[in-house]
């Protein structure tokens, strides 16, 4: 018997919407965390290991079949590396990307508008509206 059985297939895309977008908002804080963490030693290994880190969290959380969380944790790694150039994921410089993180909260607050109209025309579309 499989430890871990298969996601039941009646899996909207509402629902795997709101798994990245759950995956995306739980990125941001513990990204905060970290950067509190490194202050005054911040550097190219740090960031490889918290790099290494979300591998791991993303690879446990897709294992336990939490695949869209895991997802939303893996796309906020990579848009927090482009939106700040590496500052808030890689640590390569000592200055922070503040209004880079108020940009990456922007996207996270979209994600969860598109998440809500894929729910609203969901539930449209089924006659629960």
């Amino acid at each position: 018997m499989d430890p871990h059985p298969p996601p039941p297939p009646d899996r909207s895309f509402a629902k795997k919407s709101w798994g990245i977008v759950a995956g995306l908002a739980v990125f941001m804080p513990i990204n905060m965390v970290v950067l509190s963490v490194f202050t005054g030693r911040r550097s190219l290994a740090a960031g490889l290991v918290f790099a290494a880190a979300t591998v791991g969290v993303t690879a446990l959380l897709y294992r336990l079949r939490w695949r869209w969380p895991a997802i939303g944790i893996s796309v906020g790694f990579a848009v927090m590396t482009i939106v700040t150039g590496g500052v808030c994921t890689l640590f390569r410089y000592k200055e922070y990307g503040e209004f880079a993180g108020l940009f990456y909260l922007l996207i996270v607050v979209l994600a969860v508008a598109a998440a809500g109209v894929a729910s609203a025309v969901e539930a449209g579309r089924s006659g629960r509206a």
